[in-house]
């Protein structure tokens, strides 16, 4: 809760952006751009989906930081991202 609930706060919403950016979200991208390179999904947009999956994760930290059971979470997590990015 301490990360994504008080460093926006604390270092500034513009820096907690870019941090998460450059840690989260850039290496998410990264790692669908390599798997659409080697043939193992089809992304339209590695961009826009490194974005959506960045939101979701952070949506999903704070929602165990509410209390919520972490296996639930990485659970739910696993299925849809086997879910999202499963070949056609």
């Amino acid at each position: 809760n301490i990360i994504l609930g008080q460093a926006p706060a604390v270092l500034g919403i513009a820096h907690w952006n870019r941090l998460d950016q450059v840690y989260t979200t850039d290496s998410l991208n990264s790692v669908l751009m390599d798997l659409q390179a080697e043939a193992m999904i089809s992304i339209p947009d590695t961009r826009a989906a490194a974005e959506a999956l960045s939101g979701a994760m952070n949506q999903l930290s704070r929602w165990v930081a509410a209390g919520h059971d972490p296996k639930t979470a990485w659970d739910t997590l696993a299925l849809l991202l086997k879910a999202l990015l499963a070949k056609e």
